[in-house]
């Protein structure tokens, strides 16, 4: 969700774990939100506020994040707006230091796509859920037929055969993502999700 955060004024992105991934997953959630924080990279976007709320009588998770006013990858690709080779380029270069980082002190994302791709007023892309999706998305791929389509798109081909996978995962995605920003296309993408994880 867009929101205020109502004590600083500044637009912020809620994220609400469903009842049943907070059940499962709440605690792993927000102790890895907790540990992210404390990463200062300028290509990460840090969780500020977390916890549990009772929304409808089930404890959710949450976590917030700056708004960052420059929008998403994903909303420029919806847009039908292509990066140049040497936009994506410096795209590509400012997630790998994202993850670069990230990756050396433990964290992976294990859920990179091009929503979880910010641009700040500076223009400069900043990588969202570092550390928390992959809580979620690790439970995910236990199961191959619970997958989406969107996950499913960006997976590299050891998510894609239930194998162990690693920080290797983000690097397949990522490079998915830029040739995506490029010609609009996803490479291997087919019209059903057993088919595009085969």
């Amino acid at each position: 969700y867009f929101a205020v955060d109502e004590r600083t004024g500044q637009d912020v992105v809620l994220r609400l774990f469903s009842a049943t991934a907070s059940r499962n997953d709440g605690t792993s959630i927000l102790r890895s939100a907790a540990a992210a924080a404390g990463l200062q990279h300028p290509h990460i976007v840090r969780p500020t506020v977390y916890g549990f709320a009772d929304v409808d009588g089930a404890d959710r998770a949450y976590v917030v994040h700056e708004r960052l006013p420059g929008g998403t990858l994903q909303d420029m690709i919806d847009r039908n707006r292509r990066l140049t080779p040497s936009q994506a380029l410096v795209l590509g270069v400012e997630v790998c230091r994202a993850l670069d980082f990230a990756h050396k002190r433990g964290f992976v994302h294990h859920d990179l796509r091009p929503s979880a791709i910010m641009f700040g007023e500076d223009r400069k892309a900043r990588v969202a859920d570092i550390g928390i999706a992959s809580v979620v998305a690790e439970r995910s791929w236990r199961n191959t037929s619970t997958i989406s389509m969107e996950r499913a798109r960006y997976a590299a081909p050891e998510q894609a055969t239930g194998e162990p996978f690693d920080e290797k995962a983000d690097i397949y995605a990522l490079a998915l993502i830029l040739v995506e920003s490029v010609t609009g296309q996803v490479p291997f993408l087919v019209d059903s999700v057993v088919g595009t994880l085969s």
